[in-house]
């Protein structure tokens, strides 16, 4: 639900420097314009969101990063779904991200 979200308050425009959405179900259904800088990342075996969906956003949004071997939750460490290389790398990418937009 964060993804989604975060791509929302993007389109809304309330004000944010940047917003970074990781896994947002639902976004392929809200074609919209982010008025703040946006990055959006994917697991390619996402169970929730199909790949038809991921490549409706990839067209829309071209910086969107999918992990074509990686599920949903790919960056809960911890848990079953955690995919190692995929989160180090979107983590690197979310702070690289966030350095260029913000500071």
């Amino acid at each position: 639900m964060g993804g989604l979200l975060a791509y929302r308050t993007a389109v809304a425009g309330d004000g944010f420097g940047a917003a970074v959405g990781f896994y947002g179900s639902g976004i392929s259904a809200e074609p919209g314009d982010p008025a703040c800088p946006t990055l959006l990342f994917f697991g390619g075996e996402d169970q929730y969101i199909s790949p038809a969906d991921i490549e409706v956003v990839g067209l829309r949004h071209p910086e969107t990063v999918v992990y074509p071997e990686a599920g949903h939750g790919f960056m809960r460490d911890g848990s079953m779904s955690y995919d190692d290389g995929a989160a180090r790398d979107a983590w690197s990418r979310t702070l690289r991200f966030f350095t260029e937009q913000l500071l």
